[in-house]
């Protein structure tokens, strides 16, 4: 779908390509800081904004 153009035109594909990048920044955000609670048993760093965002 991102590789042709007249496909990327389309209006009804504009937002399933924002859902896809947006479904794409929060699994670059939540699935390191997952990984890193399972293998450390905590949230680490401990600071408020790791809180917030997770």
């Amino acid at each position: 779908m991102l590789t042709k153009s007249a496909l990327r035109r389309t209006l009804s594909n504009h937002s399933i390509i924002a859902i896809l990048f947006g479904a794409l920044g929060t699994q670059l955000i939540d699935v390191p800081f997952y990984m890193n609670y399972t293998r450390l048993g905590y949230v680490w760093p401990q600071t408020p904004l790791v809180c917030q965002l997770w």
